[in-house]
């Protein structure tokens, strides 16, 4: 039974991806717009963009999305959220259906992948994990992003996807300095 249970996940991850980049390529026109427009309009076209997008991908390969706790997000006030990372349908899932507007801390490498790099660098602070001086510049881009954009900013703080068997990974202490800093609830 684990045998065909591997392959069927194996064709439905492969259907999966081959769905991804045509619904993709519909998106990418207006969210290309959204870099140029002046804030908040440019984040609301990419969140409504992406929500579309994603809803749409997300109904096509089965897999619904069911969203709980919308009701502890007070309009108005901005957060540093923290989420684990276990898939690489995480952040796209949690990106676009989050209460508030939001950009996701992001490895820089991801940014280089064809018309998908458009969309990862307008939802994201990027950095290069190697690079001391990226780091320190995601750390003031990330404190833009909660006082002067007034958006929320999405960490994982595992660092990285969870491959381990534990529930979750020990956490890198970067999302809760940045929410003492800027005085944000997380």
């Amino acid at each position: 039974m684990h045998y065909f249970k591997e392959i069927f996940g194996r064709i439905w991850a492969l259907y999966a991806a081959i769905i991804f980049f045509p619904a993709l390529l519909v998106f990418v026109i207006p969210i290309k717009l959204s870099f140029y427009l002046r804030e908040p309009y440019g984040m609301n076209l990419f969140r409504g963009s992406t929500r579309i997008w994603m809803g749409s991908f997300l109904y096509m390969i089965g897999s619904p999305l069911r969203i709980h706790g919308r009701e502890h997000h007070k309009k108005g006030t901005n957060y540093v959220v923290v989420c684990n990372h276990s898939s690489f349908m995480d952040v796209p899932a949690m990106t676009p259906f989050f209460p508030g507007p939001n950009k996701t801390i992001a490895k820089r490498s991801m940014s280089k992948i064809p018309l998908f790099g458009i969309i990862y660098t307008r939802g994201s602070v990027l950095v290069d994990r190697d690079n001391d001086a990226s780091r320190r510049k995601s750390l003031e881009d990330m404190k833009d992003v909660l006082l002067r954009q007034n958006l929320d900013m999405v960490i994982y703080p595992e660092g990285t996807r969870n491959r381990t068997g534990k529930p979750l990974k020990e956490f890198y202490d970067g999302a809760f300095r940045l929410a003492i800093d800027c005085k944000k609830e997380v």
